[in-house]
């Protein structure tokens, strides 16, 4: 199945952009999932590879948390609309003490990175949590050695929350992070779904 465009049993849950679409997670996806949290050189800006137990561990989490709205993680997997190839996942990660907020988060496939899919999905992503899922905020943190990532949330309006470095337990790198409000959203990505 991979590569092509699924029907889910969540289809509304489904939205689009210029060039992608996004469907919910599903057990389909394991191998995609397997692909990116194994991969050294997508995890680079996220921290080390993980184990196939541990990816096992989490894919099962993953699932176990995306099947409906208000659980701790709504994953989306990311389809190029012209050639219908699966090229990564995107999602959001609620605080549970914020049901009004979100941390947003992206994976691509390396040969679908430099392309703009990283801004056009997370702006379209953005767009669903602000016009579907009634987010007033969406934070994010990110490796400051991805001038990437930090240009992309520039360009979509996010605003940094501190211009000190910090770290983790569960991220061994230097990160920022980050912020954008409704009120601050001036763009749009999301397109009619296929």
């Amino acid at each position: 199945m991979a590569g092509e465009i699924l029907v889910t049993d969540n289809q509304q849950a489904c939205f689009g952009s210029k060039h992608l679409f996004f469907r919910p997670l599903a057990k389909q996806d394991k191998a995609l999932y397997f692909s990116l949290y194994t991969n050294k050189q997508v995890m680079r800006h996220i921290g080390p590879p993980l184990s196939h137990k541990q990816t096992q561990q989490l894919f099962s989490f993953t699932l176990n948390n995306t099947s409906s709205y208000g659980d701790q993680r709504f994953s989306w997997t990311v389809v190029e609309r012209q050639s219908q190839k699966t090229i990564g996942m995107v999602a959001f990660t609620w605080d549970l003490t914020q049901s009004d907020a979100a941390s947003i988060g992206i994976m691509l496939y390396c040969d679908s990175q430099g392309k703009g899919y990283g801004l056009e999905a997370q702006g379209a992503l953005s767009e669903y949590g602000f016009s579907r899922l009634a987010l007033n905020r969406i934070y994010t943190q990110f490796a400051t050695t991805n001038l990437v990532n930090e240009h992309i949330y520039h360009k979509l309006g996010f605003i940094i929350s501190d211009e000190k470095e910090a770290r983790s337990s569960s991220n061994p790198l230097p990160t920022k992070s980050c912020y954008l409000d409704k009120k601050g959203w001036q763009h749009s990505f999301m397109e009619s779904c296929p």
